[in-house]
């Protein structure tokens, strides 16, 4: 997505470059004998800045800078337009003025007034489609094999936080280091429950339902048992938040103190209950500028319930996958995305449990 975030005061860089309000570079459109484009008028108008794409440079469009002045778009300025030649006050004939100073790459990503933008801090979260993958092996049913995204087996540790299947998704945060920014986001998708302990959930439901789980949860600790978890850490943690001390052990893992939330936390008996359920998430989260977003699915025994519908007997055919309703929700699907979301296998698809976002706006 592209949209412009809530106006701010203070100015933010783009991923890894600093920024500030800088000061306008001297002049560069002079022309001979005193004159400047039209005799004794000023240089010409630099084009507007075209509105920058990607992580380096993507704002909403920033205000046309002058012609020689250093624009803090992230991208260089459409030439401004060439002065109509003149005659000076000496009658020599002037030269055309200067087109406008390519902006400096410093601020990258920042929209007008110096407000963050979703394309500069968290550019690659945005429309990210978190999957539980389903592995090219051997499942069941109503389950199939999730494993690591390095290696092929299943480890068998008896410390819970090393067993099973890791994936993992990271995304650098962008930004000023030591500038808090706080990521306001929108999830929709089709997960297994899970239960946490010692966090704090964002919904006051008393059981899961069938449209729509809100799965956010603050801090605590997974259950130790085989339904698997929907992780996100942010490192490094950020002062006045709970410290998450998880002993993932991974190599793709976080490592050391960091933030942890829950998108999978359902009311009820969430750990148990073999059946995938709609999630609908709209929260909120702090980051540090320059930090890490990590995803972690963890599943301690390397197998996941697919989206089979409401039917629980884990013999019976995976033949009735629910659709997430997707109405109003502003995340750019993925090329060609169409519910209910399968991968291919032989000689069933399979339909794991997966997760859009949608980053709305960044705040501070």
């Amino acid at each position: 997505m592209n949209r412009p975030s809530a106006v701010l005061l203070l100015c933010v860089a783009g991923a890894a470059v600093g920024c500030s309000q800088g000061n306008p570079s001297p002049d560069t459109g002079n022309g001979m004998a005193g004159a400047t484009g039209m005799a004794g008028g000023p240089s010409a108008s630099a084009g507007s800045s075209g509105a920058p794409s990607g992580l380096a440079g993507a704002d909403s469009g920033g205000a046309p800078g002058t012609a020689g002045s250093t624009d803090m778009g992230g991208a260089p300025a459409t030439a401004g337009a060439v002065g109509t030649a003149g005659t000076s006050s000496g009658g020599t004939t002037a030269m055309a003025g200067a087109a406008g100073a390519a902006p400096s790459a410093g601020a990258a990503g920042m929209a007008a007034g110096g407000a963050p933008t979703v394309e500069s801090i968290v550019p690659t979260l945005d429309n990210f489609m978190w999957v539980g993958k389903c592995a090219d092996a051997m499942g069941s049913f109503k389950d199939c094999p999730v494993l690591s995204d390095v290696g092929t087996t299943c480890s068998t540790s008896t410390n819970w936080y090393a067993a099973g299947a890791f994936r993992v998704a990271t995304h650098k945060v962008g930004g000023t280091a030591g500038t808090k920014y706080v990521v306001n986001f929108d999830a929709r998708g089709m997960t297994g429950g899970k239960t946490y302990n010692g966090g704090m959930r964002h919904a006051t439901d008393t059981m899961y339902n069938q449209t729509g789980n809100d799965g956010w949860e603050v801090g605590g600790l997974p259950t130790p048992t085989k339904w698997n978890t929907y992780e996100i850490h942010v490192s490094p943690p950020v002062p006045g938040q709970a410290v998450n001390n998880q002993a993932l052990t991974c190599d793709e893992c976080p490592k050391g103190a960091d933030n942890v939330y829950y998108t999978n936390a359902f009311a009820g008996a969430a750990d148990g209950t073999h059946e995938v359920f709609p999630v609908k998430i709209s929260a909120s989260f702090p980051v540090m500028g320059g930090g890490t977003i990590t995803l972690v699915i963890h599943d301690s025994n390397c197998l996941a319930q697919q989206n089979c519908g409401t039917n629980t007997d884990p013999q019976a055919m995976c033949d009735a996958p629910r659709q997430m309703d997707l109405a109003g929700f502003g995340a750019t699907l993925p090329a060609g995305f169409k519910q209910p979301y399968s991968t291919p296998h032989t000689p069933n698809a399979w339909y794991p449990q997966w997760l859009l976002f949608d980053v709305t706006s960044i705040s501070q």
